[in-house]
């Protein structure tokens, strides 16, 4: 009690943060070897039966290889949508009360994605731990950032733009669809159920952003998939990945099917457990 009873003292906009950041917590560690899977999919263009197989040939013990950027940027990232957007959409409304409240989410989101786009250097060593290339060049990862310092601060924020474009959209699907999916969902009538159409919720706006956001994933997962020479352009990337992939759109979009299941799971749980922090911890 003594632990919880400074989160529930806090600014009504600072339990946005506390239970972004739980949510994100509780989701990560469940949905990392999905995720994984869905990474080396993009990268090598495999099925996920070749990306599975890649798995249990490096054994057990690297399955979790790369999880610890995840542990330090996803809840802090979830932290920052909820407690982020909430902070700039009251901001907003406040020094510009005759804007049009479409505009102000349309700017929180924006700022939201950008604030969020500041932790790229996390998701950078993360893709670099995943990858099977760099497995003997990396010790951990404090060992790929320092790798990675001498190249400069520009090689941490590679893959910045699409990082960027791909954050915004998350926060105008998930801000802008969440009301009129829950209004779509029946009333739930006991606590499992408001968890369960949270659930649903969540799962319907990940289909959307999973599907929306792949080929910026692509085009991520390229970008970073070296270290040091010149940073390509979205569009280069985009160009290089397609005639790599014999200008096959069905290789293109190989791994979409994860790609959007992935988000599906994991929103689902994050909107879920969001909801239950904020009940339990301010009812």
């Amino acid at each position: 009690m003594n632990v919880i009873e400074p989160l529930i003292k806090l600014k009504p906009e600072s339990k946005e943060f506390v239970c972004g950041y739980g949510a994100a917590l509780i989701n990560t560690p469940i949905m990392y070897p999905i995720s994984k899977i869905t990474y080396r999919q993009v990268l090598h263009g495999v099925t996920v039966r070749d990306a599975v197989k890649q798995f249990y040939s490096e054994g057990f013990r690297n399955l979790y290889r790369g999880i610890l950027p995840q542990l330090m940027q996803r809840p802090v990232n979830t932290a920052i949508v909820f407690g982020m957007y909430t902070e700039y959409n009251r901001l907003l409304s406040k020094y510009a009360p005759d804007s049009p409240p479409e505009l102000n989410k349309l700017g929180s989101a924006g700022l939201t994605g950008f604030t969020k786009a500041l932790l790229t250097p996390f998701e950078r060593v993360q893709g670099l731990m995943q990858n099977d290339k760099f497995h003997n060049q990396f010790k951990n990862t404090f060992h790929a950032f320092k790798v990675l310092q001498p190249y400069g601060i520009g090689e941490f924020y590679r893959g910045f733009s699409p990082i960027l474009l791909r954050n915004i959209n998350l926060n105008l699907a998930f801000f802008g669809l969440r009301e009129p999916v829950n209004s779509l969902l029946p009333i739930a009538e006991s606590a499992f159920g408001k968890v369960f159409s949270d659930f649903l919720c969540g799962c319907v706006i990940g289909i959307f952003m999973g599907i929306v956001n792949y080929p910026l994933k692509i085009v991520k997962v390229d970008m970073q998939r070296s270290i040091g020479g010149r940073h390509k352009s979205i569009v280069e990337s985009f160009k290089e990945v397609y005639h790599k992939r014999d200008k096959s759109l069905r290789l293109m979009l190989k791994g979409i099917q994860l790609s959007y299941m992935r988000p599906v799971i994991s929103w689902g749980i994050i909107k879920s457990s969001y909801e239950v922090l904020k009940s339990r911890l301010y009812p």
